[in-house]
């Protein structure tokens, strides 16, 4: 049914989950949305542990929690956005092994150098410009654009 009011508000079992009530919803609500997003992201493209994964808007919300999730699941990271605040949090607190600031550096040249030249194994595009995607298929592996759906 639509509508925000969770007590009457219809859902299959399958797309539910229940949250323990000493869990404040404020904390809770980025998980269930922007977690399963990028977690998801990261389980469909293939990518196992020691695989290099580039994330495009890793300093943004979904981003960060991308980079975690990657770290993880023992997977190498590298982070694509601009500027030094966000390289800061992608590499010192969120354990990005490079960070790829797009607007002073060639995004492909740079990850084709940190992987020896072969490419990542998949690409988690979660950037809202247009030249992330078109770099994409240059920088290899799979490409994911992450959905609400199943």
């Amino acid at each position: 049914m639509d509508g925000t009011f969770q007590h009457y508000a219809l859902v299959n079992s399958g797309h539910a989950a229940r949250i323990p009530k000493h869990l404040p919803l404020d904390a809770m609500a980025p998980i269930m949305c922007g977690g399963i997003t990028s977690y998801k992201a990261l389980k469909e493209c293939g990518a196992k542990p020691g695989d290099t994964v580039v994330i495009t808007g890793a300093g943004g919300g979904l981003g960060t929690l991308a980079l975690q999730y990657a770290k993880a699941m023992g997977l190498r990271t590298i982070a694509v956005d601009t500027g030094d605040e966000k390289a800061q949090l992608c590499t010192q607190k969120l354990g990005a092994e490079v960070f790829v600031d797009f607007m002073k550096e060639d995004v492909i040249a740079k990850v084709k150098e940190h992987t020896g030249g072969l490419g990542a194994h998949a690409v988690i595009l979660l950037a809202v410009s247009e030249k992330p995607f078109q770099q994409a298929t240059e920088v290899g592996g799979s490409i994911l654009l992450p959905s609400f759906t199943n």
